[in-house]
């Protein structure tokens, strides 16, 4: 019989594993960046690939979050460990004469294919997190968009307010954030208090 996996995102702990199988990939700095930066702000496949340098902004530790779908874009905070990785990634890809004119690569693509490649593209994303999770062992066909439920659900399990999950995912309606308070086990914190079999 065939089982199927009701589970549609991964645990922080399993993006931690995924983010360090990603040194076995041929782009191990582009790929854990990719993959934390879209866990982080809870961006679809598209909006991750179609992120920008000029929505970064290092110096005051923002990052613009453009939504697809008609979701709503908002302002976040840049958190230390992505803002560490984007560097090196800019680094990386452009000069360090590059990384003082600020405005020269402000246009371009964060995720490319190849180091002057193309944007790296929604089905390559695909492909890759499809091979970390074999990588990771998976029983369950690991995709870009569990990243973005992982992120609805660990904030859900925080007890973070519903609209302030409504604005990180850039829902335009209530009802769409609702799931991740579904999802969340620790709706069912201290049901068992009292139990001989707590």
């Amino acid at each position: 019989m065939n089982k199927k996996k009701i589970r549609k995102f991964l645990y922080e702990n399993e993006i931690e594993e995924v983010l360090e199988l990603c040194s076995h990939t041929r782009f191990p700095l582009r790929n854990q960046t990719l993959l934390l930066v879209t866990y982080m702000h809870a961006f679809r496949a598209g909006e991750v690939c179609n992120l920008k340098w000029e929505q970064i902004d290092f110096k005051n530790n923002v990052i613009t979050v453009l939504r697809q779908k008609g979701g709503i874009a908002a302002m976040q905070p840049l958190w230390e460990k992505e803002k560490k990785l984007l560097y090196q990634l800019y680094c990386q890809t452009y000069s360090s004469s590059d990384i003082n004119e600020k405005t020269i690569h402000a246009d371009k693509y964060v995720f490319i294919s190849s180091r002057w490649g193309d944007k790296f593209e929604p089905s390559n994303f695909y492909r890759l997190t499809l091979k970390l999770g074999k990588l990771a062992g998976f029983d369950f066909g690991f995709t870009p968009h569990m990243l973005r439920h992982a992120r609805g659900t660990f904030l859900a399990n925080q007890d973070i307010h519903l609209l302030k999950i409504k604005a990180a995912l850039g829902h335009v309606r209530v009802s769409s954030t609702e799931i991740y308070t579904h999802m969340a086990a620790n709706k069912f914190k201290g049901i068992n208090e009292g139990s001989l079999f707590n």
